[in-house]
């Protein structure tokens, strides 16, 4: 059950992803894409998705060659990304999108406790 939201309002700078799951596939990565559209982050691009949206595919081979990607078109509409192949490229991105700041992750690295 997706939340309404086309790729229309995206590109009207609407919604955006709000959500990256980094885990790898096959670790339950479908039934987190099903929570997050019952939560109302949905849509949510799953590797399913490229199934559906066979013209995705070259975008997926082309950030894999480390070309240059338009990551807001590739996920106009969706709220969310779990699974393959979003997981492979969300350190990759320093724009926005699929980023994340060294800070944060440092704090949520594990510390030694005295």
């Amino acid at each position: 059950m997706s939340t309404p939201q086309s790729p229309d309002h995206a590109a009207h700078g609407e919604g955006g992803l709000k959500i990256i799951g980094a885990g790898f596939g096959r670790t339950g990565t479908l039934s987190l894409k099903v929570a997050l559209e019952d939560l109302g982050f949905g849509p949510c691009y799953h590797m399913t998705e490229v199934f559906q949206h066979p013209e995705h595919a070259k975008e997926w081979l082309a950030a894999a060659r480390d070309q240059p990607q338009d990551w807001n078109k590739l996920f106009a509409g969706y709220q969310a990304t779990v699974d393959w192949p979003g997981c492979s490229f969300y350190l990759r991105r320093t724009d926005g999108g699929l980023s994340r700041r060294q800070s944060d992750l440092d704090g949520a690295r594990p510390r030694k406790v005295a």
